[in-house]
C-alpha cells in the first residue's frame, strides 16, 4: 500500500511511469484483500473488495494532506519524504486511513 500511495519514497519506481505494474499491483492487492475478507464474508466479497480499491485514490489525496500539514506543523522537519518515512504519527495514520471504518 505504501508503494501505491508513495511509489518514490518506498522504493517503488517502477510504479510511477509504469500503468501496467500500478495495475498488476491493484490486482494482487485485490487478491490478497479477497483471500484475507472471504473466510469472513460468509459469501462473495468482490464487491467490498472492489470498493476498497475504488478508494485509493481518494486515500492517497487525503494522506497528501496528512503529509503537508505535518511538514508545515513542524518547523524541524526537512521534507515531506521525511514525514512520510520517518514521523511515526504519519506511519499511524497511514495505516488507519486503509481502515475500512475510515470514511
Amino acid at each position: 500500500m505504501k508503494r501505491l500511495f508513495f511509489p518514490a519514497c518506498w522504493n517503488g519506481m517502477s510504479l510511477v511511469w509504469n500503468e501496467l505494474a500500478v495495475l498488476d499491483r491493484l490486482d494482487n492487492l485485490g487478491e490478497l484483500f479477497y483471500a484475507g475478507i472471504q473466510p469472513y464474508s460468509g459469501g462473495d466479497p468482490s464487491e467490498t473488495v472492489t470498493r476498497i480499491l475504488d478508494r485509493i485514490p481518494e486515500i492517497r489525496t487525503t494522506l497528501k494532506k496528512d503529509v503537508e500539514a505535518a511538514y508545515k506543523g513542524d518547523p524541524a522537519a526537512k521534507s515531506y519524504m521525511e514525514v512520510i518515512r520517518s514521523y511515526p504519527g504519519f506511519l499511524a495514520r497511514l495505516v488507519q486511513r486503509n481502515s475500512p471504518n475510515e470514511r
